[in-house]
């Protein structure tokens, strides 16, 4: 048995929880408890719950697995949970967010930057780049501007863009 009476109370040997302390803690009895890595809620009036030493691990495992973003035999190796995720999207131009989150491994939503903020359309000729929509455009001096173009047989047409002619 794993119980002992004391001045008429119920006293558990250490490990084993319970009124009738026949309830083993997680991972074993002595040191192994919590499986090495917290300690556990035992006794007669004990759940068998363990409280883990440190935050690396996960309560919800009994303290037997580290917490997302941790690894290791004592879970103090940050982890990358991106290194091999190729799935989460790239934020463009006019967009904002994106990517991953390296703790939990899960995807950043990616937003439009608000309209009128500032951007480079990459075209030299522009000017005045801003956001509208989530699509980087400036002005230039062919901007609305409707230009012949060139025939068969005809060289040039169109709008020069250095100077809107």
């Amino acid at each position: 048995r794993h119980l002992y009476q004391l001045a008429g109370y119920v006293h558990c040997k250490d490990g084993y929880y319970g009124a009738r302390c026949d309830k083993q803690c997680p991972g074993g009895v002595g040191v192994s408890q919590c499986f090495r890595h917290g300690l556990c809620h035992d006794g007669a009036n004990g759940d068998g719950r363990c409280t883990c030493l440190t935050a690396n691990f996960d309560p919800n495992t009994n303290c037997q697995r580290c917490v997302a973003g941790r690894s290791g035999c004592d879970c103090t190796i940050t982890s990358n949970l991106c290194a091999n995720n190729t799935s989460c999207l790239t934020p463009g131009k006019c967009q904002q967010g994106g990517g991953c989150n390296a703790t939990t491994g899960a995807c950043i939503a990616v937003t439009q930057q608000p309209d009128g903020t500032a951007c480079d359309d990459g075209v030299a000729q522009t000017t005045n780049d801003r956001c509208t929509g989530g699509v980087c455009a400036g002005t230039g001096p062919c901007t609305g501007k409707t230009c012949p173009t060139a025939g068969t047989c005809q060289t040039g047409g169109g709008c020069n863009p250095s100077n809107g002619v």
